[in-house]
């Protein structure tokens, strides 16, 4: 497109759409500078809807409350110029629509992608273990855990859990027959648990 063309598209634009003269300077300005233009927005028929394409194509423009309208065709022109108000109307909400059949096409893609994807495997957990029944070796009182123990002894490589300070000695005198009544116990216990 040569600059004169340019320009002379740029006159009729600003005549069309009360742009300020200031306005059309810089876009002049730019033109003639070889800045080169932005993409064009898309423009619709206020009238009839249909697709205009590049906002040069249009027939005409009008404004109706500082916002520009375009016109397809000839014909269009008159019916908008005789119910603007209507037609303003009719084009914006057009345009919502547009919008929103976009945001849904998006929403439908993004739905199907993830109605798609494949179901992560659950991991599995580990079941908490349960402790074994801790009893003293001597007095065979059930003590909270291991570590609640007063003190422990090793007898056959197998630890003994003892409830007191009184219950040590006691357990170093006889180990054999205190390890076998625990032992008893922590069968017992066993047992029942299952």
């Amino acid at each position: 497109m040569t600059l004169k063309k340019t320009v002379k598209n740029i006159v009729c634009f600003v005549a069309l759409s009360c742009v300020p003269a200031a306005a059309f300077a810089q876009a002049a300005a730019k033109v003639g500078a070889g800045t080169a233009p932005t993409a064009a927005p898309v423009a619709y028929c206020a009238v009839t809807g249909e697709k205009i394409g590049d906002i040069k194509n249009a027939n005409a423009t009008r404004t109706v409350a500082g916002k520009t309208y375009y016109t397809c065709c000839p014909g269009c022109l008159p019916k908008f110029d005789a119910a603007p108000a209507k037609y303003a109307k009719i084009a914006d909400l057009r345009e919502d629509k547009r919008g929103l059949e976009a945001k849904l096409m998006q929403v439908n893609a993004e739905l199907k992608a993830a109605e798609a994807a494949p179901v992560p495997k659950k991991t599995a957990v580990a079941a908490p273990v349960k402790s074994a029944a801790v009893f003293c070796a001597v007095t065979g009182e059930s003590i909270a855990s291991a570590k609640d123990a007063f003190a422990s002894q090793e007898y056959n490589s197998k630890t003994y859990y003892l409830c007191c300070a009184g219950c040590v000695p006691a357990f170093k005198a006889n180990p054999a027959k205190y390890a076998a009544a625990a032992d008893k116990r922590a069968t017992d216990a066993a047992a029942k648990a299952n």
